[in-house]
């Protein structure tokens, strides 16, 4: 063997265990947890993911910002394919390891934690408020509706087809929740304005079938949300607040920060 060819083996043995070394290990800091039916063994009755204790930086990371991890690996995970392979455990625990451990899934739980140190994505305003106003639904519950601030279920596909939100949906997700940990008294108007726009969207004539009255209010209360001023505000601040933790920017536009009246260039 010559000294160029162990020079080139070299190099590739370098190339290859710096990518081991620096892959992120996802299975580390996420869980499977299933229960089966008591009235079948072939049946699910919970399915879902949790959070690991992990100690290293990401870990610490990871728990001092639940919602967004919370939020991203409930519906960044197809739970309900994994669901329906029980009771062959091995193959659930299989595709399981495959799901977080895809290419799309690795970029996007490393943006979220904090670790990709290149220049952060950019989001229009509007894109951001387009993906807000998803997590306010109309329920259909037969002959009522109902409506509830919603992280599961909600109708991302159309926008994710088009560009990939997943970030902005986990972190406006965690800005939405976090309104309700103020007191009654101290939360945002856009709580309210919920009831209001909620009223509103279900009003129809009585033409339509049931389905399609909800179809439409759901539509109708995307929109009054995605315009809702409080809301704008609330999640602007909120990422400007969590600029040095949230893994994209703001395009630049004009705008002034909540009881503040700062502008922001």
């Amino acid at each position: 063997m010559n000294l160029k060819t162990l020079t080139l083996i070299l190099f590739v043995f370098t190339i290859i265990g710096c990518n081991k070394k620096n892959q992120i290990k996802t299975e580390n800091y996420v869980d499977l947890v299933y229960y089966k039916d008591k009235s079948s063994d072939k049946v699910l009755s919970h399915i879902y993911t949790e959070i690991k204790d992990t100690q290293d930086s990401i870990g610490v990371f990871i728990k001092n910002h639940i919602p967004r991890f919370a939020y991203f690996f409930s519906n960044k995970i197809e739970l309900d394919t994994l669901k329906k392979l029980y009771p062959d455990t091995i193959q659930i625990k299989q595709i399981f390891a495959k799901q977080i451990n895809e290419k799309q899934f690795v970029s996007n739980f490393s943006k979220l934690a904090n670790l990709k140190k290149q220049t952060k994505e950019l989001y229009s305003i509007d894109e951001i408020m387009k993906v807000a106003s998803r997590f306010f639904v109309v329920v259909n519950s037969g002959n009522t509706f109902r409506i509830k601030i919603c992280a599961g279920g909600n109708d991302f596909h159309d926008l994710n087809a088009i560009k990939d939100v997943t970030l902005i949906e986990s972190m406006t997700y965690e800005a939405i929740t976090s309104a309700f940990d103020k007191k009654k008294s101290e939360r945002p108007k856009f709580i309210n304005n919920t009831r209001v726009y909620f009223s509103d969207a279900i009003k129809n004539p009585d033409s339509l079938n049931n389905n399609a009255l909800s179809k439409l209010a759901e539509n109708r209360l995307y929109e009054m949300m995605e315009k809702d001023e409080s809301l704008k505000s609330f999640i602007i601040e909120y990422l400007i607040e969590n600029s040095n933790n949230i893994p994209f920017g703001i395009k630049k536009v004009e705008y002034s920060r909540v009881g503040k009246g700062e502008s922001h260039p």
